[in-house]
């Protein structure tokens, strides 16, 4: 019970060092007391794990609603002990799930309330009912990410991430609204009512410019949001023409998105693909470290799209592939006191690395491995004899 009260009234960490106890306890139990019975130690653990359950309702309650006056106080407390715990996820006793995921559900949770609590009329009520709706919408979303960005997200640690969460918080429960909200739609204005208000374009491009950690997945959910916007067949017996300009209209949309985020990528890796294969780049992998992050960290993004988006992936790793192959055409570096040999065998180690990246490009695997045996060898005949492979197999070359 004082446990229990320590929770109700705010004394996280306290509340939080007992719970330990108790745990610690309850684990030492069997070991030193022979005469335990099973029945009393299930009841501890039954008590350990409803004291635990009431701590994890308590960190939702204060997510869901931070920025009241008596939860504000307590977020600092609040992400110390989901710290703790998740350092102690493995040990036993406690619950088992993350508590840095349960945090994140809670947040999501309060997204949630907020968006449903936003005045909706019906169709039947307003024929301005969405665009009503939708101006009140905007306000709530971008008053709400203006108090996480400029007071909330300090009363976290920073490995919490608050803002970018927030964000992907908004974009998930928004796009499931926005999908509800279609459903309702009966009129062509209000189709297009609808899509002019997803497009925060030339405000959308400014906001994503100045959080540049998130430019990608902003994108990314753009171009999923504008591609479930685009199945709407059941409209076309009734307005055809309507529903295909709007389908155009949309797609023009996405083809924008998806050349910004590829001239993004290219221009973002230019600089450590040409010093691929210079003296700098035998020596120091810094370079080939940073291309490879940043094409992984593309291909977790990339595997967010919704199909048929997805081929995205392959072309840009189409041209991380032909860059760095391409740097073995292009330069004419000279390779003295058997530097080749460690050259190829460099090549082989990065191409490998970049192969595992590149799962729906297996005609271009060996293609590395080619090249390596290539500027492995040191005479002249001994080239020629692996010269084969690549004239048959990349002809282009």
């Amino acid at each position: 019970m004082e446990i229990n009260k320590l929770i109700e009234t705010g004394e996280l960490e306290e509340a939080h060092l007992n719970l330990l106890a108790l745990r610690q306890e309850f684990h030492q139990q069997p070991e030193s007391c022979s005469d335990g019975s099973a029945m009393e130690l299930a009841t501890r653990e039954k008590d350990l794990n409803l004291l635990y359950g009431t701590m994890r309702e308590k960190v939702s309650d204060i997510v869901c609603d931070p920025l009241s006056d008596k939860n504000k106080k307590l977020l600092l407390q609040m992400a110390r002990v989901i710290q703790e715990e998740e350092k102690r996820l493995r040990e036993p006793g406690g619950l088992k799930d993350s508590w840095m995921d349960a945090w994140r559900e809670s947040v999501s949770a309060g997204v949630q309330v907020k968006v449903q609590s936003v005045h909706l009329d019906r169709v039947e009520q307003n024929s301005a009912w969405l665009a009503v709706h939708l101006g009140l919408l905007g306000k709530v979303i971008v008053e709400d990410l203006e108090n996480v960005k400029q007071e909330l997200r300090w009363s976290y640690p920073p490995s919490f991430k608050v803002f970018s969460t927030y964000v992907r918080g908004y974009n998930r429960v928004v796009a499931q609204h926005l999908k509800k909200l279609e459903q309702q739609v009966t009129e062509l204005k209000d189709f297009y009512g609808l899509l002019d208000w997803i497009t925060f374009e030339k405000a959308f491009s400014q906001h994503c410019t100045s959080h540049q950690p998130l430019w990608t997945e902003y994108r990314i959910t753009y171009i999923n949001s504008f591609t479930s916007l685009k199945h709407m067949e059941e409209y076309k017996e009734t307005c055809k023409d309507g529903v295909n300009g709007f389908q155009k209209a949309v797609d023009s949309l996405i083809d924008k998105l998806m050349r910004d985020l590829e001239d993004q990528f290219k221009e973002d890796v230019k600089s450590y693909l040409r010093r691929m294969m210079t003296r700098k780049w035998l020596t120091n992998d810094e370079d080939f470290d940073q291309l490879y992050s940043r094409t992984k960290l593309l291909s977790q993004h990339c595997s967010l799209m919704m199909p048929p988006q997805q081929a995205f992936a392959s072309k840009l790793h189409y041209h991380v592939v032909i860059e760095y192959i391409g740097q073995l055409m292009k330069s004419n570096y000279s390779c003295k006191n058997r530097k080749h040999e460690k050259a190829a065998t460099k090549i082989r180690h990065q191409w490998n690395k970049l192969s595992d990246l590149f799962e729906d490009m297996e005609w271009l695997y060996h293609v590395g491995d080619d090249l390596s045996n290539i500027i492995g060898q040191k005479n002249t005949s001994d080239i020629k004899n692996h010269l084969q492979p690549v004239i048959e197999n990349y002809p282009d070359f």
